[in-house]
């Protein structure tokens, strides 16, 4: 697979890429690294990411899973223009599933689906030159930066799963 973007300079990640300046978009799953974001500003339109939660109150990781031992009603996904900070980029598409009763894997495939339409939907709108972006409330972008659940958490979720039904809308 070669080098690891940590064992690259900006400039040799940089000569790796085509010509990103001919790009009108960039579509993006995940970011690590700062050096990596300021590929993201390089197309016109700049750069598309998906991320599985209701920004702003659902950033960082595995953000599906906190919704659902949080016991939130619905889960989200977002997909925004990345900037220089995570997950606070401007909202280009955004949508729901409903949790229920539903297992874990089940909301998360939902959410994915959801989300590949979404992303899909905010690509083509950016190309005809349709796009309308929401910037995300300032107030909240300093909030809770989930992580990775443990499995002590995983066990905590299981266990108020079986003990208590989700929250209404």
């Amino acid at each position: 697979w070669g080098p690891t973007l940590d064992q690259l300079s900006g400039e040799e990640v940089l000569a790796d890429f085509p010509d990103p300046t001919t790009d009108d978009v960039r579509a993006c799953l995940a970011f690590a690294a700062d050096r990596e974001r300021k590929l993201y500003e390089i197309p016109a339109f700049g750069t598309l990411g998906i991320h599985h939660g209701r920004l702003p109150r659902y950033r960082g990781k595995k953000t599906t899973f906190w919704e659902m031992y949080n016991g939130e009603a619905v889960a989200g996904v977002a997909i925004q223009r990345v900037n220089r900070g995570i997950d606070t980029g401007d909202l280009a598409r955004t949508g729901c599933v409903d949790v229920g009763r539903k297992s874990y894997s089940r909301v998360e495939r939902e959410v994915e689906l959801l989300g590949f339409s979404l992303y899909l939907e905010a690509i083509l709108y950016v190309k005809a030159g349709l796009a309308r972006y929401r910037a995300q409330d300032p107030g909240t972008l300093g909030s809770r930066m989930y992580r990775q659940p443990s499995p002590a958490d995983i066990l905590r979720f299981w266990l108020r799963r079986r003990a208590r039904p989700p929250r209404e809308v």
